[in-house]
């Protein structure tokens, strides 16, 4: 897979809530921060944080559309 088709499967995991497929292209000690913007960020730590991300984006917002304009 090359990094265009990397990028484009990650936002398509994210898109489908499909965690292990997502968890794939991340490291296990890989950290993601962020949260709602109008509270503190958090950091949601390695494979379960992106479990903990899923849920906390499913309690947080009706609805989230990620989309790619272009991969550089």
């Amino acid at each position: 897979m090359d990094h265009n088709q990397i990028v484009h499967d990650v936002f398509a995991a994210f898109a489908e809530r499909d965690l292990e497929r997502l968890a794939g292209h991340f490291s296990p000690e890989a950290e993601i921060v962020g949260g709602a913007p109008y509270a503190a960020k958090r950091t949601f730590p390695g494979r379960d944080g992106l479990g903990a991300l899923f849920d906390h984006i499913d309690r947080e917002f009706e609805r989230v559309d990620a989309f790619i304009r272009s991969v550089l």
